[in-house]
């Protein structure tokens, strides 16, 4: 059974299949994560092949053929370039990071049309000048941990459900996230201040974040090695080294 698909998509990856055609993964606002073949994509008169670039928005008509591992993508027209990350350096990476987050830790056709609105609004946002690039991935991953499943909360304590803000200190756990002084106490977990329990109710609340870069960089780092607990195969994001 055959059928047209309609959607619109944030491009993932491409990659050069055969001599003439490639490869891409989209996540699509009604299908979820895809992967199709752009017959004929490596052509340079190829409108198609031009347009399906990571980090593009674009729509899609998908020819959808059941038993076929790799569905066809039969025409795209681009929504959004967003030309103010491709001309600087450190949007882009941050732009790639978001992309190599959702590939690698979301799985195949699972619609997921909040997560969609999500992506499809920090793009525009890390496409505008109103926060720092790192600003921007921070608040997107901890919004993306929610969706899988592991949201650090900064409202009650994993461990005993006490309230959290108002500690003098607390912890922070790699399985649970952040928990409060009591249960920091009895051995749990590393010690968090509290500048850094406020910039993670900066980042989740889309608060003004004034921290310094030292306190960020260590936020990026917990986010980071709290996924690579959660996910087995996860050990780096590599957009994100050099």
């Amino acid at each position: 059974m055959s059928e047209i698909l309609k959607t619109e998509a944030i491009v993932l990856t491409k990659i050069n299949y055969s001599d003439s055609s490639k490869i891409v993964t989209l996540f699509s606002e009604k299908l979820g994560k895809v992967t199709l073949i752009v017959k004929g994509g490596r052509n340079k008169n190829s409108k198609t092949g031009i347009i399906v670039d990571p980090m593009n928005i674009i729509n899609v008509v998908i020819y959808n053929k059941s038993g076929r591992d790799v569905q066809l993508l039969s025409s795209a027209d681009l929504v959004s370039l967003f030309s103010n990350i491709r001309s600087d350096y450190n949007k882009l990476k941050y732009g790639f990071a978001i992309l190599e987050l959702i590939n690698g830790q979301y799985l195949h056709e699972e619609p997921n049309p909040r997560l969609y609105l999500g992506i499809k609004k920090i793009f525009e946002r890390l496409n505008s000048f109103e926060e720092e690039p790192q600003i921007v991935f921070l608040r997107f991953f901890l919004f993306f941990l929610k969706e899988l499943g592991f949201d650090i909360s900064v409202a009650t304590c994993p461990l005993c459900n006490s309230d959290l803000p108002g500690n003098k200190f607390y912890g922070f756990v790699y399985s649970r996230g952040i928990i409060c002084s009591n249960c920091a106490e009895k051995g749990n977990g590393l010690e968090l201040s509290t500048e850094l329990f406020d910039l993670y109710n900066c980042l989740k609340f889309k608060k003004t974040v004034n921290f310094n870069k030292l306190t960020i960089d260590l936020i990026q780092s917990q986010l980071i090695r709290f996924l690579q607990h959660h996910s087995i195969g996860f050990n780096e994001l590599k957009s994100l080294n050099g």
